[in-house]
């Protein structure tokens, strides 16, 4: 008995070097990169945050623009009178105290804000791929050594069981072993739960349907390698300077 478990422990880092196959394709796979590429393209807040830039934008074309010239014709007839008025006036706005150059300041800061705020949203989306793709290869993995682990436990259990059959082991060893069995057993199955919740999130993040096939391709390690990057950008945003950022809004 000492034997077999000792044998399982032996062979259990050798297994969890495997990664499930149900996910996991080094060929045909898709890398963190493609699923940030493809969510980048197909979210719908980012696709939104790309017209309001655009229109933004457009607030600056309008705001260069001079304020045009008005006419405006009256004319009145009295009924009982032979009196009649026609009046013509004309306006024609003055922009003084440099207000245009005021105008085009505080739509071109308008664009700023949009545009970081767009590249705010296109951070976060990409830090949650990135961190959800390490996830799933992190749960992937867990469920192949589980199920490798659970494999040789079933064949221990055989042999156990043979034994305890021909009357060379207490019976007992044999009940122990099938606890332990049923025991990974369970964790498979709540491991293959969680596999299957963190595919559907990712999918979610990229934009893809849920009846879509999704194979991934990488390593643990890349991954995580690719999460640490992600974090130094949340933990050290770009610095936006305030007295620049209030000049560029004609504020300071």
């Amino acid at each position: 008995m000492k034997q077999a478990f000792l044998i399982l422990a032996l062979a259990l880092p050798v297994l969890g070097q495997r990664a499930s196959p149900s996910v996991l394709d080094p060929v045909g796979g898709q890398t963190a990169d493609d699923l940030v590429a493809r969510g980048l393209a197909q979210n719908g807040e980012l696709l939104a945050g790309q017209q309001q830039v655009a229109a933004a934008r457009g607030s600056v074309t309008q705001a260069r623009l001079k304020a045009n010239p008005s006419i405006q014709f009256s004319e009145s007839q009295e009924l009982a009178s032979s009196q009649n008025n026609f009046m013509i006036g004309g306006a024609l706005p003055l922009e003084l105290y440099h207000r245009r150059e005021r105008r085009i300041n505080v739509a071109q800061g308008g664009v700023k804000v949009t545009e970081f705020d767009q590249a705010e949203r296109a951070r976060q989306l990409r830090a949650a791929i990135e961190t959800k793709f390490g996830e799933v290869l992190a749960a992937a993995r867990n469920l192949q050594v589980t199920a490798d682990l659970l494999d040789l436990n079933r064949k221990a259990l055989d042999l156990t069981q043979t034994r305890a059959d021909k009357g060379a082991i207490p019976p007992l060893d044999a009940n122990l072993l099938r606890v332990e069995v049923n025991r990974i057993d369970a964790l498979r199955v709540d491991l293959e739960a969680k596999l299957g919740v963190s595919v559907l999130e990712l999918k979610s993040l990229v934009g893809m349907k849920i009846d879509e096939d999704l194979r991934l391709k990488g390593s643990i390690e890349s991954a995580f390698t690719g999460q640490d990057t992600a974090l130094s950008r949340v933990l050290d945003p770009p610095v936006i300077s305030t007295t620049a950022f209030l000049r560029s809004m004609s504020l300071w």
